[in-house]
């Protein structure tokens, strides 16, 4: 039997012995398992480890804040999805970023992606890891349809798949226009075409400051595809 007697003083004594104390009852024979996320939800999420067991969205009407330290563990090909009348804040830091990754401890090498349709233009992605992710109607990281304009801050989208349609990185379709600052696209690939980002039908997202390399895009655009469309590229680095 394991007697605890714990007496604090302030948050960082707090943080210190709450970590004894999960040391101790694993030594003593408990286990933890990891919360699971799946459905609409609203609210604030994280910090700490998610399971995603499902599908994710939004709740009608409401806004969803990803606290920095959030790491989504995806067990199969589920998508982040986030539809009109709904908005999203996944706001990391430098220091503690949000990761959008496989499951790989289940198994799992490919998750869905992240899935903006008809949203709202105040959608904020900064300093998350989007990496592992698969598109089968474009974009492996990130895909923006209907209208969407998100600003994607200080992310790193790395060794995403676009399927047969392409985008490996990010792919932008109709009047969709994300706003991409500062990021590193890189090892995607675009399946057919747009290795790192693919814009079409009247899609002019404003890309600066990013490094776009080592990506592939099958038939055409290993780094950026454009398609009627007008994107602005400044000080950007597209290499490989």
């Amino acid at each position: 039997m394991l007697f605890l007697h714990i007496v604090c003083w302030g948050m960082g004594t707090m943080k210190k012995i709450l970590a004894v104390v999960v040391l101790m009852l694993s030594v003593a024979g408990f286990t933890f398992s990891q919360p699971t996320i799946s459905g609409p939800q609203s609210g604030t999420i994280g910090p700490g480890e998610y399971i995603v067991t499902g599908d994710v969205s939004i709740v009608d009407g409401d806004t969803l804040t990803i606290a920095p330290g959030t790491t989504f563990l995806f067990d199969g090909l589920y998508q982040f999805v986030i539809g009109s009348n709904r908005t999203l804040h996944a706001m990391g830091t430098e220091t503690d970023s949000i990761k959008f990754v496989p499951n790989t401890a289940n198994g799992v090498t490919q998750r869905g992606n992240i899935f903006f349709t008809n949203s709202a233009n105040d959608d904020v992605i900064e300093y998350c890891l989007i990496t592992g992710g698969y598109g089968n109607s474009g974009g492996g990281g990130i895909h923006c349809e209907d209208h969407s304009s998100p600003t994607i801050n200080d992310c790193t989208i790395s060794g995403n798949d676009g399927g047969f349609v392409g985008g490996g990185g990010i792919f932008c379709e109709d009047h969709s226009s994300p706003t991409i600052n500062d990021c590193t696209i890189s090892g995607n690939d675009g399946g057919w075409v747009g290795g790192g980002i693919f814009c079409i039908l009247c899609s002019d997202p404003i890309i600066s400051n990013c490094t776009i390399n080592n990506n592939s895009g099958g038939f055409g655009g290993g780094g950026i595809r454009c398609t009627a469309s007008c994107p602005t590229i400044s000080f950007c680095t597209i290499n490989g």
